[in-house]
């Protein structure tokens, strides 16, 4: 998505992901913020391995929501990927469903125009719990944890065999390893695409 708007500055870009230099397409490090005229328009916050929930809520506090009220959208577009939740195939960031539900409802709480896309996310019992949480959460909706057991019979029809809607709250805390190269993202972030977004609004 970042390359289609990387020379534009009427759209800003954020992206949170595993880092590219453990996972494909090896790219989407903080230095990658736009070019001519969309400079500072796109913001990348690759994460190490084993992130957890404290590493996305210190990326969104920090970063995303300081940048999208820097630059005031009049729609917000999210791509919702469950590829950061415990036991995908593929990434390893360790967020919970929990975390994915809490960012979910500070988006909707911005109370702008909303767009909510699907992304990656290769455990199919996360992508459906996650994207249930989602749409409830666009509707102002809250679920219960338990599933039906009608609902847990047709799902196992499909290989999912869950009881829970977000499962376990305790869940690894995060490294200070991963919270040290988080910091030093947020840092040079804001040393860099921030500034542009803020002085963008004057």
């Amino acid at each position: 998505m970042q390359a289609a708007f990387y020379s534009r500055s009427d759209v800003l870009t954020i992206s949170i992901h595993q880092t590219g230099y453990t996972i494909f397409p090896g790219t989407g490090f903080e230095d990658e913020i736009g070019s001519e005229a969309g400079r500072g328009f796109a913001i990348n916050i690759p994460l190490l391995p084993g992130a957890g929930d404290r590493a996305y809520d210190e990326a969104f506090d920090a970063v995303v929501f300081p940048a999208i009220d820097a630059f005031r959208p009049d729609a917000l577009v999210t791509q919702l990927g469950t590829d950061a939740v415990i036991g995908d195939l593929l990434a390893n960031l360790r967020m919970s469903i929990h975390g994915f539900e809490r960012a979910v409802e500070r988006f909707r709480a911005l109370g702008m125009p909303w767009l909510a896309l699907g992304g990656g996310g290769y455990d199919v019992a996360n992508v459906v719990r996650a994207w249930t949480l989602t749409w409830a959460t666009m509707l102002d909706e809250r679920l219960p944890d338990e599933i039906p057991p009608a609902f847990q019979a047709r799902a196992a029809l499909r290989g999912v065999n869950v009881s829970s809607l977000r499962g376990p709250r305790d869940v690894p805390p995060t490294s200070e390893r991963v919270l040290d190269a988080l910091a030093a993202t947020i840092a040079k972030l804001r040393e860099t695409a921030l500034p542009i977004l803020e002085s963008s609004r004057a």
